[in-house]
C-alpha cells in the first residue's frame, strides 16, 4: 500500500533522491531572477571598470580581496569555504593578489602550517574606490526610475537577502570541493 504524497498546490514533489523535480511553479521566477541578477552584476562590473583607474581585476580576485578585507587574518581554507572555491584555486588567487601588492601572506606564529591573509592599504583603497563607483552607478540608476519602481525594489530587498542566505546554506550542504 502506497502512502499519498502531500504537496503544496502548484508544486511538484521532490524526487526520491530528495531533489526538486523539474517543472515546478517557481521555475519561471527563478529564471527571471537569475537573469536579472546576472545582468545587473555584469553591467555594474563593466561600469565600475569604466570609472576605475588602473588595470581591472578579475571578479574572483575582487571577491577574495573583499573577503580578506572583511575578515583580516583569514586563512586560505576558510576563504575557500566562504567563496565556495577549491583551496588550490584560492591559493592561486592569493599568489596573484600578493604579486599585485593588494594583500600580504604571513605564516601564523602559533601554527607554522597555517597562512594568514591581510589586505594592504593599496588593496583596501582599491576596494573603497570600487564600492564608491558601484554605489554611484546604482544611485544614478535609481534616480532615473519612477518612485513606485524604487519602492518595489526597496520592498524586495529583505526577500533578496533571505534568498541569498537560503542559496548560501544550500551550497554549504552540498558536497565539499
Amino acid at each position: 500500500m502506497s502512502v499519498p504524497e502531500l504537496t503544496v498546490a502548484g508544486t511538484t514533489p521532490p524526487s526520491r533522491d530528495g531533489r526538486r523535480a523539474p517543472g515546478t511553479a517557481v521555475e519561471p521566477l527563478a529564471s527571471e531572477l537569475a537573469g536579472a541578477m546576472a545582468g545587473l552584476r555584469r553591467v555594474l562590473r563593466s561600469g565600475v571598470r569604466g570609472r576605475a583607474s588602473g588595470p581591472s581585476l578579475p571578479a574572483a580576485e575582487v571577491e577574495l580581496l573583499v573577503t580578506i578585507i572583511d575578515a583580516p587574518g583569514i586563512g586560505v581554507g576558510e576563504a575557500a569555504r566562504r567563496l565556495h572555491l577549491a583551496g588550490n584555486t584560492v591559493s592561486t588567487l592569493v599568489s596573484r593578489l600578493v604579486e599585485k601588492g593588494l594583500i600580504t601572506r604571513r605564516t601564523d606564529p602559533d601554527d607554522g602550517r597555517v597562512v594568514r591573509l591581510t589586505s594592504t592599504s593599496t588593496g583596501r583603497s582599491r576596494v573603497r574606490r570600487w564600492r564608491q563607483h558601484r554605489l554611484d552607478l546604482i544611485v544614478d540608476a535609481l534616480t532615473a526610475l519612477a518612485p513606485s519602481e524604487r519602492d518595489d525594489l526597496r520592498a524586495a530587498v529583505p526577500a533578496l537577502r533571505r534568498l541569498t542566505a537560503t542559496v548560501g546554506l544550500a551550497t554549504e550542504t552540498e558536497s565539499p570541493r
